[in-house]
C-alpha cells in the first residue's frame, strides 16, 4: 500500500495516529510499501493545498488521509467559511485529479477545549 498523509502536527507526532495508522494496516495485512508525509504544524488545509500542489509526480497512492480539523477552527471561528470550504474543496479535487484510483480519507480530530466545553453543555 502506497500512502500519502497531509495535515497539521497531528499528522507528524512521532506516537500520534499514523504510527497507529500504518501498525494497524500491517497487522491486518495491508503494509505500507510507501509512506509519504508532507504535513506542517500550524497550517491550514490552504497550505495543504499548496504543498500537495509542489508534490512531485511519481507515486500512485493508494490512499490519501488528510487532517486539518483543529488547525481550520481558526478559518470557523472568524467567519471565513467560505474561505475554507474553497480551500477544502481546492485540496480533494487536486488529490483526486492527481490520484484518481485514491482512496480520500479525512480524519476528524477535536481541540481539547472544544470538547470540553461541548460536554459541558
Amino acid at each position: 500500500m502506497k500512502l500519502l498523509v497531509v495535515g497539521g502536527s497531528n499528522s507528524r507526532m512521532v506516537a500520534g495516529y499514523t504510527k497507529t495508522m500504518r501498525e494497524e494496516l500491517e497487522r491486518l495485512g495491508s503494509p505500507v510499501s510507501i509512506f509519504t508525509n508532507i504535513s506542517l504544524g500550524a497550517n491550514t488545509c490552504m497550505l495543504g493545498l499548496a504543498s500537495l500542489k509542489e508534490l512531485p509526480d511519481g507515486t500512485d497512492y493508494d490512499w490519501i488521509v488528510i487532517e486539518y480539523s483543529v488547525n481550520d477552527y481558526g478559518l470557523f471561528s472568524t467567519g471565513d467559511i467560505d474561505l475554507w470550504r474553497a480551500s477544502f474543496e481546492g485540496l480533494i479535487r487536486q488529490a483526486a485529479r492527481r490520484w484518481p484510483k485514491a482512496r480520500i480519507c479525512y480524519v476528524m480530530l477535536s481541540r481539547s477545549n472544544v470538547s470540553a466545553k461541548l460536554g459541558a453543555q
